[in-house]
């Protein structure tokens, strides 16, 4: 009985995971750098990131759904190893495929003379995080 319940809870924190991911993807694109651009640069990288970020919202849902039944694995009564690693190896791949996506994001960003404000700088941005990396009160995780 408690299996059933727990697995209904995981199904359904797992829709809402994947659910509630496409309301930070569909956000409005941001771009902040610490460089000065031009009005040019500043429009072509939000039409950049909001590429970006519509590429790679699905995978973000896939991961977010993927770590939801990897977590009602974890915590079932009778725990399958083999799953369990299936499932990792999934995420693996599909987290594989973000970062070559924000590779090409930043070689695009790059090749349109756009700086590259390191590893949590754009990646925030793209991620629909906004300024300071959506804390506010400068306690995000860059300096714009």
């Amino acid at each position: 009985m408690k299996t059933a319940n727990f697995r209904k809870t995981a199904a359904i924190l797992s829709v809402v995971a994947v659910l509630g991911t496409a309301g930070v993807a569909a956000a409005n694109p941001a771009y902040h750098s610490s460089a000065p651009l031009s009005q040019e640069q500043m429009t072509k990288a939000q039409e950049l990131i909001s590429a970006y970020r519509t590429a790679v919202a699905p995978l973000e849902q896939q991961v977010n759904a993927k770590q939801a039944e990897l977590q009602a694995l974890l915590y079932s009564a009778t725990p399958d190893k083999s799953r369990i690693e299936a499932i990792s190896k999934d995420i693996g791949a599909i987290q594989g495929q973000i970062y070559a996506s924000e590779a090409s994001l930043n070689a695009q960003l790059t090749k349109e003379g756009i700086p590259v404000d390191g590893p949590q700088g754009n990646r925030q941005m793209a991620h629909g995080y906004g300024h300071r990396g959506g804390h506010g009160g400068g306690h995000g995780g860059g300096h714009w």
